[in-house]
């Protein structure tokens, strides 16, 4: 997704509606000209056109909303309290490769994909994961069921394995409760991205850029797999809490 997509996501999502309010330029400029001086319109045709916003007609006036797709992308992509509500049932997915030095690339491949999707690495060659499989993944395996040494596996672990030692092993949480650290930092500035347009959409890209970064470590695991120190469920209760007093100021 474009960066200027999402922005214009995130603010639909968070009621700072800048298409059918255009005050920060002319209360006198009517929405259609307004709208294709910005390039808005053709965006929001587009975006109606994928699924992402509806537009209705009230009074004259033209009201944008999010779909439940376009929400889930402004939201990052995935809503994370589904996740950490889940029920798992108890069994790890495992992937197992021992490719060899003349299947290079496509190892790293495999353990870029395995990453992107927020598996945990116990080992290079041992990724794990509570959540169940993606299709891409699936596919992944599909590709690399001919080669020797690659396994997907379903299952739990023996010798009085800890689950939650497991997690600690094969996910990093320091650098996870880092990011979301830095991540509450930007929230706390959200006050000083008041009143000016300029103002927000730059202190909103910071936001959107680090929250990337926290999706793409974050396993977003069940609750009671989640380590002691967590601070991603009260990370996304603040983020949830500032974006949504965003109404309240523009």
């Amino acid at each position: 997704m474009k960066p200027k997509t999402e922005l214009f996501l995130y603010t639909l999502l968070w009621g700072v509606n800048i298409v059918a309010r255009p005050t920060f330029h002319s209360m006198n400029e009517s929405f259609e000209g307004w709208s294709w001086r910005n390039g808005l319109l053709r965006r929001v045709q587009r975006l109606e056109q994928e699924g992402l916003v509806s537009v209705d007609e009230r009074l004259g006036e033209k009201i944008i909303t999010l779909t439940q797709k376009g929400r889930l992308l402004a939201l990052g992509g995935f809503d994370p309290v589904v996740f950490w509500n889940s029920e798992w049932d108890g069994k790890w997915r495992i992937i197992s490769f021992d490719l060899p030095e003349s299947k290079r690339k496509l190892r790293h491949a495999l353990r870029l994909t395995l990453r992107n999707q927020n598996f945990g690495c116990l080992q290079r060659s041992i990724w794990i994961t509570p959540h169940h499989l993606e299709n891409k993944l699936r596919e992944k395996g599909i590709e690399l069921k001919n080669h020797k040494g690659f396994a997907i596996m379903e299952g739990i672990f023996l010798g009085g394995a800890d689950n939650k030692s497991i997690v600690e092993s094969a996910w990093n949480f320091d650098h996870i409760n880092n990011l979301y650290s830095r991540h509450r930092a930007i929230l706390q500035e959200s006050r000083s991205s008041e009143c000016k347009e300029e103002i927000f959409n730059e202190w909103a890209k910071r936001e959107l850029n680090l929250w990337r970064e926290v999706i793409h470590m974050d396993p977003f695991l069940p609750r009671q797999l989640l380590p002691r120190g967590y601070q991603g469920i009260k990370g996304w209760e603040l983020r949830m809490k500032v974006l949504g007093n965003l109404k309240k100021v523009f």
